[in-house]
């Protein structure tokens, strides 16, 4: 029995369909990916149809990390070492050998700048991530100097030490998922003002350390702690202790030289941070300071408090 012609056409249809449909890798823009074995497991190296790649070291069967070329690649002398350069995009996921992983982590010095000719080389203005990333480890975007601003996705949920240390940061927005950070996270940046979440209940030694534009930052009553150099050698103009503070570091405010004023607001008076250095039972302000705003029913407290013995001239009730 003959089929109808309208099956046939069908069955062209359904054929030609299935022809035109687009891999995952496709739509990825996915050109080639090839991989190295190395002591940290197995890294893969993903062309992209724009002619750029991107390395991504496997952490699972399903999740995987951005990398630097450096870190997992022995360069030859002979070899030009790939140079991550210009907006960059971090996909959600990528796919290699038919499997597809999605991509969690900004791995430990990813961005990085590196030396070569003994310059610090770094290439990246801008960087874009997805909502994948929850994790942005160590030195990430440290020296990235032409990065001037970037989004910090709702995702992320920890940002390692020095991350954008030394970057060209002039704004950033710290989403209130980050719940934890590393030391000196945004050190020698070009940051002016910063709100911190109220997710944050610490201030990480050296967070804001040596950004010499930094004239004002925001701390919601949320915060406990304020610990080492926290913001020593900064710009800040004004700075403002919570009620909730109960807890600083040693020279969490020194060299700030363009500070004359602080407010402190808890009213029993905040005592030295057990978990930092134990060498000194004070912390050190710059000679700028000329008063220290505290409420007036723990004037005498304040005077009194072996922590703040050094400034209890000028030491005043507001």
């Amino acid at each position: 029995m003959k089929k109808p012609i309208y099956l046939f056409a069908l069955s062209f249809l359904l054929a030609a369909l299935m022809g035109c449909q687009k891999s995952d890798a496709d739509i990825l823009g996915i050109v080639s990916t090839d991989e190295v074995e190395n002591y940290f497991g197995t890294t893969v190296e993903v062309s992209y149809s724009d002619n750029t790649k991107m390395y991504f070291h496997l952490l699972s069967d399903t999740t995987a990390e951005v990398v630097n070329y450096y870190r997992f690649y022995t360069v030859q002398e002979e070899q030009s070492p790939w140079i991550y350069r210009g907006d960059i995009v971090i996909p959600d996921r990528f796919v290699h050998n038919g499997k597809t992983y999605k991509v969690t982590c900004i791995g430990e010095g990813a961005f990085k700048a590196s030396v070569q000719n003994h310059e610090l080389v770094s290439l990246v203005s801008s960087v874009e991530m997805s909502n994948s990333i929850d994790t942005i480890r160590n030195w990430a975007f440290s020296e990235c100097v032409h990065l001037t601003s970037i989004d910090i996705p709702n995702s992320v949920k920890y940002i390692g030490d020095a991350a954008f240390a030394g970057s060209g940061l002039t704004s950033v927005v710290i989403p209130s998922s980050v719940n934890g950070f590393g030391n000196s996270v945004f050190s020698s940046t070009c940051l002016t003002s910063v709100e911190i979440p109220e997710s944050m209940e610490k201030i990480p030694c050296g967070m804001f350390s040596m950004c010499f534009s930094l004239t004002s930052v925001t701390l919601h009553d949320h915060v406990t702690t304020i610990c080492d150099d926290a913001f020593y050698d900064s710009g800040l103009t004004s700075f403002e202790i919570p009620a909730s503070v109960n807890y600083l570091g040693v020279n969490p405010l020194d060299d700030c030289s363009s500070l004359t004023t602080l407010i402190c607001r808890p009213t029993t008076p905040p005592e030295k941070d057990p978990h930092g250095q134990h060498y000194e039972d004070y912390f050190m302000l710059d000679n700028s300071i000329e008063r220290i705003l505290v409420p007036a029913q723990s004037v005498d407290l304040y005077k009194e408090s072996y922590f703040w013995r050094l400034y209890k001239d000028i030491i005043v009730g507001m």
